[in-house]
């Protein structure tokens, strides 16, 4: 019998700027003020979508929720929000007429408008959003359920994972309510989950379990074990004499474990072993192209790479191209997400169906269920593989 599985670890330190950076071609110093701008701007791409009044409203709502001015003080006056949020005067004041809708302040012409209480009215019409900064499937996922809640008058509000202190916004979303908190069940959220999980309005996690998996609530999550399964067959179809997944730095997650054990199903069935090559990426696209293309000397032509995600592929994609060699003659590419990037390149890459995934969230939340839906992964053939 086969072994299904050697690990081969193969490199070191890794920085999110740098994986931006390799996936869109940046020759930059990647430690430069520039690229960190580039990389919080993806990251906070979600909120540039919406009307200019809803974001100046929704950060009032937060400095008030946080004790930036006590109840009877007046907030900003319509022209220092003009000033601060660079808006025309009619924006500035529907900001403070919805805030004065949802019971914030009290508006009284010629004054400013008076805060009357922090929390305000509890409002169902929005969905509260936690996300961590994978813009590329985040942007379009919130998309989509933006899209499927449209109907039923609801908009989404956005908190970035990665900037969450202990307590906010976790008081500020119990307090001002929401339909729902759809939550990207990062490690970034630690303890904070299991202490503010059954305070939240209608938890549903989205595209992956909590890792400690006890949390109250829905879940809509993408099946990453059929997700490596379809990326070794589609793979292996193109006869090529070996299989390999290539993954970066966090290998040992339950996505990831998931989609090799996937891939090893199907390699067992054509009696094959897979190679995981679990990449500690380099400081520079020059190194991690290098150790890729050390990586393919040893094993050879004829090799196909599974990548965890698409821009690990792209990765590969150059050192093949340094090297001289081909795709998908020499070397078959399967990547993983489906982005913009698996386009560019005619990447054959697995999608997580964000749209499926969207309506079944909208459905858990429109109907108040607290389900556990599987949502399969579809395959996208392109050109990287051979047929």
């Amino acid at each position: 019998m086969h072994p299904t599985r050697t690990t081969v670890s193969l490199a070191h330190d890794f920085s999110p700027y740098v994986a931006v950076s390799f996936a869109l071609g940046h020759k930059a110093d990647y430690s430069s003020t520039h690229l960190r701008d580039y990389w919080r701007r993806g990251r906070n791409i979600l909120r540039m979508g919406q009307p200019a009044y809803i974001r100046i409203q929704d950060q009032l709502k937060r400095d008030i929720r946080r004790g930036r001015w006590k109840e009877g003080e007046g907030i900003l006056s319509e022209t220092e929000i003009c000033r601060s949020f660079g808006v025309s005067r009619i924006t500035a004041i529907r900001a403070l007429n919805e805030l004065s809708s949802a019971g914030f302040v009290r508006r009284e012409k010629g004054k400013r408008s008076v805060l009357v209480s922090r929390g305000g009215r509890r409002d169902a019409s929005f969905v509260n959003v936690l996300i961590a900064n994978e813009s590329h499937v985040w942007q379009p996922l919130c998309r989509a359920l933006g899209r499927c809640l449209h109907d039923a008058n609801m908009r989404l509000l956005n908190y970035n994972i990665e900037h969450m202190s202990e307590e906010s916004p976790w008081e500020e979303i119990v307090s001002s309510g929401g339909a729902a908190t759809v939550i990207e069940p990062a490690r970034a959220l630690g303890p904070q989950l299991h202490r503010f999980a059954d305070r939240i309005p209608f938890p549903l996690y989205v595209m992956w379990d909590p890792e400690t998996g006890d949390c109250p609530g829905a879940r809509v999550l993408s099946d990453f074990l059929a997700g490596g399964y379809e990326q070794a067959r589609h793979a292996i179809a193109g006869g090529y004499a070996r299989c390999i997944f290539y993954t970066h730095a966090r290998l040992g997650s339950p996505s990831q474990e998931a989609m090799i054990s996937g891939a090893e199903k199907a390699c067992r069935e054509k009696r094959m072993t897979l190679k995981v090559f679990d990449v500690y990426a380099a400081e520079s696209e020059e190194r991690e192209i290098a150790t890729a293309q050390a990586m393919l000397k040893d094993l050879g032509r004829n090799t196909a790479v599974l990548c965890e995600a698409d821009w690990k592929a792209v990765i590969i994609h150059r050192a093949v191209q340094a090297m001289g060699w081909h795709v998908p003659g020499d070397v078959g590419l399967v990547g993983y997400w489906d982005t913009p990037w698996s386009e560019a390149l005619s990447l054959s890459s697995v999608s997580p169906r964000v749209d499926a995934m969207a309506g079944e969230a909208a459905r858990l939340i429109l109907d108040r269920k607290v389900e556990r839906v599987i949502v399969p992964p579809m395959l996208v053939a392109r050109s990287s593989v051979r047929r």
